[in-house]
């Protein structure tokens, strides 16, 4: 809690099975502050089981993945509920006849980047 207070992050992607606090709590009390109700909150659970996902939208959570994820539902989600869109380089004028294992991003980011958030100005 005392990291969101200072960070006061867009979206948390929040683990409902915490030691200490599970992520119900977490929620409710984020959702408390008056800050914490524009913050995006999605639930990260291993339940398979539809009853619980009525249970984390009740506490207080946008929207509900499942465990195991792929990695594209994480960017949609984003997307969907940040209007962000993660953009890749172009791949050089040379390439367009080869396939390429991976797409590299158009600027490589920091961990140090992704402690910085952007004003909403």
């Amino acid at each position: 809690m005392d990291v969101w207070q200072q960070w006061q992050p867009h979206l948390i992607w929040m683990d409902m099975r915490m030691p200490v606090m599970d992520g119900y709590e977490a929620t409710r009390m984020i959702r408390a502050s008056p800050q914490g109700k524009s913050t995006v909150i999605i639930a990260l659970t291993a339940s398979a089981f539809e009853q619980d996902r009525g249970a984390v939208l009740a506490a207080g959570c946008n929207d509900f993945v499942r465990k195991p994820f792929r990695e594209s539902i994480i960017f949609e989600k984003m997307a969907q509920y940040l209007g962000i869109r993660y953009r890749y380089a172009e791949e050089p004028e040379e390439n367009h006849g080869l396939t390429s294992a991976s797409t590299r991003p158009s600027q490589d980011i920091t961990t140090s980047d992704l402690k910085v958030m952007p004003s909403n100005g």
